[in-house]
């Protein structure tokens, strides 16, 4: 099993909304992030590092919209980086060659395997409040460490206080 390519849109936050652009400059979501799949989903900020990463089979926006419009009456509150100032990076990996009756499992573990290196390279993703763990096998890892050479922040990232690397929007203190 492996992943595609990512694909890349940005989000910017608005009051009440989300707006998405596409590479081409666009307002909607293209090809797998518009259908139905399994996909891993990492947000970042200019600072090219990982705050949030999640997993899905959902179409993007109804993804989105779920974690956007969360109100916390069912115990989920939301996306954390629903409140972000400035415009995110939103990328897309397409999980391939996958049996449906695995891809939740496979997913979070690679989910976990990049909030860790995500950690490993200072502190865990500012925006994350939720991940599951599974044992991993080299090629959850070997995933991981692929998806986060997309993250150059990542390699710039000073290993000091919680707060480093968080956008001013999304620290409410020290984590």
């Amino acid at each position: 099993m492996k992943f595609a390519k990512p694909e890349r849109y940005q989000v910017t936050c608005l009051e009440r909304e989300f707006v998405i652009a596409d590479p081409e400059g666009g307002r909607n979501f293209r090809g797998a992030a518009a259908t139905p799949g399994p996909k891993l989903y990492i947000l970042s900020g200019s600072e090219m590092i990982p705050l949030y990463i999640g997993a899905t089979k959902q179409r993007m926006r109804t993804r989105l919209r779920q974690g956007w419009n969360a109100t916390g009456a069912t115990g989920y509150y939301g996306y954390q980086w629903r409140r972000a100032t400035e415009p995110l990076n939103l990328d897309i990996f397409c999980l391939l060659d996958c049996r449906s009756e695995s891809w939740t499992r496979e997913l979070e573990t690679v989910e976990a395997e990049v909030a860790f290196l995500v950690r490993a390279a200072g502190q865990w993703p500012v925006g994350q409040t939720e991940i599951h763990f599974f044992p991993s096998g080299d090629w959850h890892r070997e995933a991981a460490s692929e998806i986060a050479k997309n993250y150059s922040g990542l390699d710039k990232r000073p290993r000091t206080p919680a707060s480093a690397g968080r956008l001013a929007s999304l620290s409410g203190g020290e984590a």
